[in-house]
């Protein structure tokens, strides 16, 4: 059984240790397939048994420290917790997506079916105020965004961590 120990650390903290997690099981991931099946008199290239220890090892931990961020960002941040202005967040940049893809064209000109006849063509959102809107939203997102910042490197989660991993 590995040892563990229980250790305080701010959100930034944390999603820095996610990423490096995630990027190490990839690794792990990529050695394991890369070495499951070789010639049986080829020396092995790695510790096949170690790399899978490993790499099963780093799996529960991205579960505690995932398990860690969802606890921090249930906390309220203000009016909402964490977790509501991280998907508002998402909501935003998806409704930014949107409206830059929409075709804001008005005025005349021919379609592929109108035979080279010019039509008429109205926006029922037109450009100025999809651009008006846009605007808005980025001034949303960049305040919920520092927002975000600031409290992910203020508020402190417990989270267990395998001391093997050599993490913190």
């Amino acid at each position: 059984m590995a040892e563990t120990k229980n250790i305080k650390l701010k959100l930034n903290q944390l999603l820095r240790i996610k990423e490096d997690l995630e990027n190490s099981i990839r690794k792990d991931e990529n050695l394991i397939r890369k070495n499951n099946s070789r010639p049986k008199k080829e020396e092995a290239q790695i510790d096949f048994k170690e790399t899978k220890r490993l790499y099963e090892l780093r799996l529960e931990q991205l579960i505690s420290v995932k398990e860690a961020i969802r606890n921090g960002n249930a906390m309220v941040n203000g009016d909402f917790t964490n977790d509501y202005s991280i998907y508002l967040l998402s909501n935003l940049n998806r409704r930014k997506v949107f409206l830059n893809s929409l075709n804001t064209f008005e005025g005349d000109r021919p379609t592929l079916t109108s035979a080279g006849k010019m039509v008429e063509f109205e926006a029922k959102l037109p450009y100025k105020e999809v651009e008006k809107e846009v605007r808005e939203i980025e001034q949303k997102i960049r305040a919920i965004e520092t927002k975000l910042s600031d409290f992910n490197h203020l508020t402190e989660v417990t989270v267990v961590i395998y001391t093997e991993l050599d993490l913190v």
